[in-house]
């Protein structure tokens, strides 16, 4: 490299690489020989012989450069003062501009303190401003609360009682009667200020007030825009409460102060006691301490409403208790719906509410007044309705005489001597249904009877519909009465079921006694039955309407009824047993009796009522029906034994079982135990009737099969041989008459059955049972002991009928419906 001024400058490395290169060897050998064991000592001694020629260069060069630094440093000298003046002058500003940040930094410090000042009076402000607003929301809703208006005075002293706004402003009332009474273990004399005005619109004494000067005082409730002074009277102990004192607000809102509000650190806690004051402005106030009482009672406005020129108002527990007992007082008017005042009474439920939070003894005396005119009311109901409804009763009811073994007998006649009828007595509506099953159906819940328009109409009831209109309406006043009792004294569970019982004991005692005597002196099983259906009909309908079921008075009526439904079946059952067969009018012959007839009526009642209350036999229904099961049978046992004839005997049997399961099947649907029985002993009888039909006509054929048939099957063949000459017999016998035979059974079973259907049955039956002994007489034919008489030559043999032509003629007597 060279300088400017043609000086060699020093070589670089890559030059001194590349001379190092070319260099002589010789000289790199001196190097080496030089000594030295470490390359860094060859490596510094090759370098210093490569650059040695270069080292003079250099030193020339710099004094040179020095030289010239000089020279221009004299030249200019001039230049060199003027950038050192103004250094100094730099130098001086840069001074004063560093005192003026250092007072810059001390004023900014001052700043921040400040800021820090105005953040902590922000904060501090901030507190005391939500520390109002919540004082105000909760101050608000505390007067509104206690305060006593011109307008529930008014109400409450002159409003009619069955007013709407005499209701309103005594739901305000007992709403503040409350809240004194919430605070008044708290032990603030603020509340003496209004009790005494609350205590006199409540308690039962004279009492007036100056509403003039209430008006004057401008009392109402407090809203957070307060546009004048407002009277508040009294609190007691509430958490931002007033400590005895009454509060005047002002209209400005910033003159509202709060003295002993808040403690701790910046106001952090409310204190439990707070004393309101019309000082002046919350900001300029500290938040701490309290103001002393004496200084509070000083800005209040004192009022005594309790004192007054008008004597004589009636007060709101007074007013209650007048309207309440008028309007109980009107059940007692004759033929009043005693619906119309509970449905008022109802309607001003809050009433009674009002009276049990304040007067309980007002209260009791209300609910016992109620309750004891309202049982006198339905015991004189009860008493009078059930007396006029059994003028209503069918005048041709049963009588002692309606039993099952009674025998029909003939009426006497007006015209005595000189009737040409007999009229025989009519016991149909003892002994039958009809259609009475409907009374625990369809008819369960329809309108009870009205006495005047039954009468009107001329109708005429039978025993169980008055005891289901009766008792129907029992459950319809039983009901309608709980729900009230419920829901106007405020009661419910066990309380409110005494209270019901309290109401209903009279009516039911004297219902309980009526049903007794009219009981004891029924003498229709079918509508004592019904009645004990009904009694568990209505007293399940009392349960769906969740009220109290009357189980005391059900079981003991149902008890009245069972056990005189038991007497009256025992009562048919001798009658039956004493029935002398051989004195019967008109005399006995194989047709079904009357007497059978009522008993199968009677019993198809008892299970067509019990299957429509959708229920099983009872076990003591049913062995009640069993006895008289047995007594019939008994009965029927004896008709036979009057008859002659066995065939007779078993007709006469037959004929009235089948009457009997005739009449059951018609409406019964369910199978029970009787039909069973009567069904067993109809098959057992009919069994002995074929056999006693196919007697006379194969006599010969049944003796043989069933003499010999426990030969075969003991295969005792040397004794069978005995019958060879008695099976042809009875081959010959059997192919000759045969037929005829048939067709004379054919006659005589379609005869001897009144049922036609009953008849076929038991002909197919006695013709099956030929076929039967037929084939079994064929069997035995075929044994070997008679095989002599099986050659071909034998005209046995050629004369036994086939059996499937005797089938074949049995079909043509088949009936076809």
């Amino acid at each position: 490299m060279a300088a400017s001024g043609g000086v060699p400058k020093s070589k670089t490395l890559e030059d001194c690489l590349d001379d190092f290169a070319n260099a002589d060897p010789e000289v790199i050998r001196r190097a080496l020989a030089a000594g030295g064991n470490d390359i860094r000592e060859y490596t510094g001694k090759f370098m210093l012989l490569l650059c040695h020629p270069f080292l003079s260069s250099i030193k020339e060069q710099l004094k040179t450069t020095h030289l010239d630094a000089v020279k221009d440093c004299i030249e200019n000298a001039d230049k060199l003062c003027d950038l050192h003046q103004q250094i100094t002058e730099c130098d001086q500003v840069f001074e004063k501009l560093e005192q003026m940040l250092i007072g810059f930094q001390s004023e900014l410090g001052s700043l921040s303190t400040d800021m820090s000042r105005l953040q902590e009076q922000s904060v501090s402000i901030s507190l005391e401003l939500e520390n109002r607003q919540k004082v105000r929301g909760e101050l608000s809703q505390f007067v509104d609360d206690i305060v006593v208006s011109q307008q529930m005075i008014k109400a409450i002293l002159e409003a009619d009682t069955g007013d709407r706004v005499f209701l309103e402003q005594l739901h305000e009332l007992q709403h503040k009667l409350q809240f004194l009474r919430a605070q008044e273990f708290k032990e603030a004399r603020a509340v003496s200020d209004v009790q005494g005005t609350l205590d006199a619109l409540k308690v039962k004494r004279a009492v007036g007030f100056r509403l003039a000067a209430v008006q004057a005082h401008g009392l109402s409730t407090l809203s957070t825009d307060a546009a004048g002074e407002l009277d508040v009277l009294g609190h007691d102990g509430h958490s931002l409460g007033v400590d005895g004192a009454k509060v005047g607000i002002l209209e400005e809102s910033d003159e509202v102060c709060l003295g002993g509000l808040l403690e701790g650190h910046h106001g952090g806690r409310l204190e439990a006691e707070v004393g309101l004051v019309v000082l002046g402005d919350l900001a300029d106030q500290t938040l701490e301490g309290k103001l002393a009482d004496e200084q509070l009672r000083g800005l209040l406005v004192a009022t005594d409403l309790t004192k007054s020129n008008v004597t004589g108002t009636a007060t709101a527990l007074e007013k209650i208790r007048e309207w309440t007992l008028q309007k109980i007082y009107l059940f007692r008017k004759p033929l009043a719906n005693y619906q119309v005042p509970q449905m008022q009474m109802l309607k001003n439920r809050f009433f009674y509410e009002f009276l049990l939070a304040n007067e309980r003894n007002v209260a009791k005396e209300i609910q016992e007044e109620y309750v004891d005119t309202i049982s006198k009311m339905y015991f004189s109901y009860f008493k009078t309705y059930t007396s006029r409804l059994f003028k209503l009763m069918m005048s041709d009811c049963a009588t002692k005489e309606d039993l099952l073994g009674a025998e029909d007998t003939v009426k006497s006649s007006a015209l005595g001597f000189f009737s040409s009828k007999p009229q025989v007595r009519n016991r149909a509506t003892v002994f039958s249904l009809g259609h009475r099953q409907t009374l625990v159906t369809d008819d369960l819940l329809a309108p009870i009877i009205i006495p005047h328009a039954a009468q009107e109409g001329g109708q005429k009831f039978q025993f169980e519909s008055l005891f289901r209109s009766i008792n129907f309406a029992l459950v319809d006043h039983a009901s309608h009465e709980f729900l009230f009792l419920t829901d106007f004294f405020l009661l419910s569970g066990q309380s409110a079921i005494d209270l019901h019982n309290k109401v209903l004991a009279r009516s039911l005692t004297q219902l309980t006694r009526e049903w007794d005597d009219r009981i004891s002196t029924n003498f229709d099983a079918i509508s004592l039955y019904v009645c004990i259906c009904l009694c568990d009909k209505l007293q399940s309908l009392l349960k769906q309407r969740n009220v109290p079921s009357l189980a005391v008075y059900w079981d003991a009526i149902s008890n009245q009824l069972w056990v005189r439904f038991d007497q009256l079946m025992a009562m048919h059952n001798e009658s039956v047993r004493a029935i002398d067969v051989r004195k019967l009018q008109p005399p006995l012959d194989t047709r079904p009796h009357y007497i059978i007839r009522r008993y199968a009526e009677l019993t198809c009642a008892f299970l067509v009522v019990t299957e429509s209350c959708g229920k099983q036999v009872s076990k003591k229904m049913e062995a009640i029906l069993e006895s008289s099961e047995d007594a019939i049978e008994q009965l029927l046992l004896r008709f036979s034994a009057q008859l002659l004839g066995s065939r007779d005997k078993l007709i006469v049997l037959i004929n009235n079982y089948d009457l009997i399961l005739t009449i059951i099947d018609e409406r019964v649907a369910h199978d029970n135990r009787v039909h069973q029985i009567i069904h067993e002993l109809m098959q057992k009888s009919i069994g002995e009737f074929v056999e006693v039909s196919l007697s006379p006509h194969f006599g010969p054929l049944i003796s043989f099969v069933n003499e010999c048939e426990p030969l075969v099957n003991q295969q005792a063949t040397n004794l069978l041989v005995r019958y060879n000459d008695k099976l042809t017999s009875v081959i010959r016998s059997f192919s000759a008459n045969w037929k005829r035979s048939i067709d004379g059974i054919n006659g005589e079973i379609v005869k001897s059955f009144t049922n036609f259907k009953n008849g076929t049955n038991i002909l197919q039956s006695a013709f099956t049972q030929l076929v039967q002994y037929y084939q079994r007489f064929s069997k035995i034919a075929q044994h070997d002991a008679f095989r002599s008489l099986h050659c071909r030559d034998c005209p046995a043999r050629q004369e036994m009928v086939n059996v499937h032509v005797i089938i074949v003629e049995l079909k043509k007597y088949k009936p076809v419906y």
